[in-house]
């Protein structure tokens, strides 16, 4: 989705443990102007509704590109 909706140059993933929660960042440097269109779809939603099932926190931000927060108890 980045390739192919953002247009991003560059994109960082991370993932990590603090403490008792597993944390997954995904960032990128893609235009938001193309990136508010993929907000119309069902994307967005379908990742709200698939962290929901696994018991996930979820949370999108659009500053210098866009970036994806999830958060969740470890297993």
């Amino acid at each position: 989705n980045v390739a192919k909706h953002a247009q991003a140059n560059q994109v960082n993933i991370r993932l990590s443990q603090q403490g008792r929660f597993f944390e997954m960042e995904i960032a990128d440097d893609g235009q938001i102007s193309t990136i508010s269109k993929v907000n119309s779809g069902n994307g967005i939603q379908n990742m709200k509704m698939r962290a929901k099932r696994i018991g996930a926190e979820i949370h999108f931000v659009q500053d210098a590109g866009y970036r994806v927060f999830l958060r969740m108890k470890r297993l």
